[in-house]
């Protein structure tokens, strides 16, 4: 009985990093369509014990089935079709009812679009930079130009500051606590 348990708790020791996944976010830029839309982008690297997945995601002026367009600094257009859309509620503000008094939550939903990306894709954008986004569908776009690759440089960074996150020999920063010089 107690080689069975032994057993068991040596598997389970084994096995449990392989079975988890872990995701490493880097939230990197507003897109500012125009005067009033704007998107917030964000990278994220789901890993498993066998993949490796990358994801681009837009929060704010998108809806279901946006493609998403990015022409890198040699003319290549990388195309980003959504796989998955979620609605967030955000809170915009909290007060008080004027008929119960009872405190009440003022929200408004917002729709978030995840875009896989390759590792290619993400390798040439650090290589050649974006100038241009296009975020819609064949009814009604919106285009946003650069001028000095903003967007592909903050994609690469966080792209690399991920990588370096997933590296086996990296060691966190130490978290500051109350008593530092205290």
């Amino acid at each position: 009985m107690y080689r069975l348990i032994t057993n068991i708790f040596l598997v389970l020791y084994v096995a449990l990093p392989a079975w988890s996944s872990t995701a490493n976010i880097k939230t990197f830029d507003y897109i500012n369509w125009d005067k009033w839309d704007k998107s917030t982008a964000t990278l994220y690297c789901d890993t498993t014990a066998n993949d490796t997945t990358w994801s681009l995601s837009l929060e704010g002026y998108v809806d279901n089935g946006y493609l998403l367009l990015m022409r890198s600094g040699d003319g290549k257009v990388i195309t980003l079709k959504p796989y998955e859309r979620h609605f967030e509620s955000v809170t915009d503000s909290i007060g008080r009812s004027p008929i119960t008094g009872e405190f009440v939550e003022y929200t408004h939903l917002v729709t978030v679009l995840y875009y896989h990306i390759s590792v290619s894709d993400l390798n040439h954008i650090a290589e050649h930079g974006i100038v241009k986004l296009r975020c819609g569908n064949d009814v009604v776009h919106r285009d946003k130009v650069y001028r000095h690759n903003e967007f592909g440089k903050q994609l690469t960074d966080a792209y690399r500051q991920i990588l370096k996150e997933l590296s086996p020999d990296y060691v966190p920063p130490k978290k500051t606590s109350i008593f530092d010089g205290f």
